[in-house]
């Protein structure tokens, strides 16, 4: 279903990228969107229960999270994940620049009547390939459920606390969340 492409010369980084990348949204795909919205709504709930039960300002230092706010966290997890089928065609594309607005970011989804596309900034997951190439299938399934269609609710907590562990969980039967609770 997922089409890669690259830009610029293949190396053998980039095609292992490439190959990385689309293995993820493969899986992905392969879970079925009903299933990671459903795993992602019993996440949120369990994440707002642990949420509200902290004391009004404080933060989340045992999610790595010092400066993001129980309240700002509950912002981000109220609204339930309404998923949909990613557009097809979806076009993994790696790209030999770093993201204009901030030159840190590895992954970005546009959607559009022609499709969607997930933009790898190779720059940012060379490093990542060479340290921790498991950073690269995360950030898939963080663009994924992009893709997916829930855009308008974002951060940190709902995408990646809530959403990628949903989806590690449901594909591996493991919790990313190791440090601090809630641990499923």
């Amino acid at each position: 279903m997922a089409r890669t492409e690259t830009r610029g010369a293949d190396t053998p980084e980039k095609l292992e990228t490439a190959k990385i990348v689309a293995d993820a949204v493969e899986a992905f795909l392969g879970a079925g969107v009903p299933a990671i919205e459903r795993a992602c709504n019993e996440r949120r709930l369990l994440i707002l229960e642990y949420l509200r039960s902290r004391p009004a300002g404080a933060t989340l230092p045992e999610w790595g999270l010092r400066n993001v706010t129980v309240e700002t966290a509950i912002e981000e997890a109220s609204p339930e994940f309404q998923l949909t089928e990613c557009p097809v065609p979806l076009l993994v594309q790696l790209a030999d620049v770093r993201y204009p607005e901030n030159p840190e970011v590895p992954m970005a989804c546009g959607r559009d009547k022609a499709g969607c596309h997930i933009f790898v900034f190779f720059p940012v997951c060379r490093e990542w390939l060479q340290r921790a190439p498991l950073l690269l299938e995360l950030t898939t399934w963080h663009e994924m459920l992009h893709a997916c269609g829930d855009c308008e609710n974002d951060g940190i907590v709902r995408h990646n606390k809530i959403g990628v562990d949903s989806v590690v969980q449901l594909l591996t039967g493991k919790s990313l969340t190791i440090d601090g609770p809630p641990c499923l």
